[in-house]
């Protein structure tokens, strides 16, 4: 396995307006990292993909895999896919119906013409690595999505390339499936030790796979860090919604502190350069109660009204609305009672932990502000005001 360097990698679309789909991006996966592109459809990270494997010409930039040059726009080196030295797992597993599995598993070193693989016996030694040896006689048409799935990933690493390249490869199957082939592509992953750039949309896949994640917005990346940084520490707003703190709690800033629109803010929230700024906070970390129930170390938004609750097993959803128009939604694990203690119409408060809330500006003091975090927790046991 190789290491993978991208250096000013650039994709336009002609059109009317020429579209920019990954604008001026460079980083580095290196030799037996898997690195995962992260982000929503449209925002470049396919086409990144794409780009690497041959499948789409760059308009700009210089990408490496290992010593090998193989695209340099500058010097007009645009090396052909079978050039490249990479496998590559579809989203839509792409068997041939009419081969068998072996022949499926074999056809690159067919396509690139290693009669050693074969006298080797590298087609049974990837049918192995990922436990579809009872398949290989079998065709496409006799296997279950998760089965072909398996034999999409033995085909890209029967060839020994120096980098494997995944296009969200497990998307397509249903929510048991796809947490089982994920387990087993991480212990590959620990097995082997191949060079990766694995591309999706879930958050949860990435944290599981990943060695580093880059969160990309626009063609460019948002933030480059390894799992927990990402997820504990996001550097912007964008990321931090991304990864999972979907509520958002809107404040601004009183001659006595910070207050928020949506009802009593109680909490100490830090004295930063900005006018408004919104809290950012995870479901899972919300509780519901009321002000006099707060432990140290935590804060409230009182004057919520429960508008919906979802069951979910080992859990409830609830959903409060404030009079802003303003959702927050939280995870309650269930205890004896149930949903029960939720009733529909009632007033409660959002209660959570100053460690788990992150603060973004959104328009610092004279000018239209950035989404930057401006601390990474808020500081308890303030009263802020009323709106």
């Amino acid at each position: 396995m190789s290491k993978l360097e991208i250096q000013g990698l650039r994709k336009e679309f002609a059109g009317r307006r020429n579209h920019v789909a990954v604008n001026d991006l460079t980083f580095t996966v290196d030799e037996g990292e898997l690195l995962v592109l992260l982000g929503s459809s449209g925002c470049g990270k396919t086409t990144t993909l794409r780009m690497v494997a041959g499948l789409e010409q760059a308009s700009a930039g210089r990408i490496s895999i290992g010593n090998k040059v193989v695209c340099d726009t500058t010097r007009r080196v645009d090396l052909s896919p079978n050039r490249r030295d990479v496998g590559m797992v579809f989203q839509s597993f792409a068997l041939w119906p009419h081969m068998t599995v072996r022949r499926n598993i074999g056809y690159p070193l067919r396509a690139r013409g290693l009669k050693q693989g074969f006298k080797e016996g590298w087609i049974d030694e990837a049918a192995r690595m990922v436990d579809c040896t009872e398949l290989l006689d079998r065709y496409p048409g006799q296997l279950s999505g998760g089965q072909q799935q398996r034999v999409a990933v033995a085909r890209a690493l029967v060839a020994r390339p120096s980098l494997l390249l995944f296009d969200e490869p497990l998307s397509n199957l249903d929510a048991r499936l796809r947490d089982q082939l994920r387990n087993e592509i991480h212990q590959l992953h620990q097995r082997v030790g191949f060079t990766g750039l694995y591309v999706t949309h879930d958050q949860s896949e990435a944290l599981a796979l990943g060695d580093r994640l880059a969160i990309m917005r626009a063609g460019q990346i948002e933030q480059l860090g390894r799992p927990r940084e990402v997820y504990e520490n996001p550097a912007t707003e964008f990321v931090a919604e991304f990864i999972g703190m979907g509520n958002s709690i809107s404040l601004y800033k009183t001659p006595s502190g910070w207050a928020s629109k949506s009802g009593q803010l109680v909490g100490r929230v830090p004295d930063v350069s900005a006018e408004t700024a919104n809290l950012r906070v995870r479901q899972q970390a919300i509780r519901l109660g009321t002000i006099d129930s707060l432990a140290p170390g935590e804060m409230g938004v009182e004057g919520g009204t429960i508008a919906d609750v979802e069951y979910g097993g080992a859990s409830v959803d609830v959903v409060v609305k404030f009079v802003d128009g303003r959702s927050v939604s939280s995870r309650i694990p269930l205890t004896g009672e149930g949903e029960h203690r939720f009733e529909l119409g009632s007033r409660t408060t959002v209660i959570f932990s100053a460690r788990d809330a992150k603060l973004f500006p959104t328009s610092p003091a004279g000018s239209a502000g950035t989404g930057q975090p401006a601390h990474n927790d808020v500081a308890p046991e303030q009263k802020a005001g009323v709106s």
